[in-house]
């Protein structure tokens, strides 16, 4: 998967996958590409980790965005 953005570019960083959202923090950045191709990026507002569902603050728009985890492959970026 790369759907790199302007605000992951911003500074060196590792993208790692995820399987658990449990294990993701408030404010944790993160990229998410959908089954269909679709990409989104941006800091974690929220989770619920029995639905396996996280909300975004999507890094393009600022608008909150609900990701399922089933439905994306998840990687959370951290700063090198």
């Amino acid at each position: 998967m790369q759907c790199r953005s302007d605000l992951i570019e911003q500074a060196p960083a590792v993208a790692e996958r995820i399987n658990d959202v449990a294990i993701l923090n408030q404010g944790d950045l993160i990229e998410a590409m959908g089954l269909c191709g679709n990409c989104r990026y941006g800091e974690v507002d929220d989770i619920s980790p029995r639905m396996g569902i996280v909300w975004i603050r999507d890094g393009s728009s600022g608008l909150r965005k609900m990701l399922d985890a089933t439905e994306s492959e998840i990687r959370v970026i951290r700063r090198a």
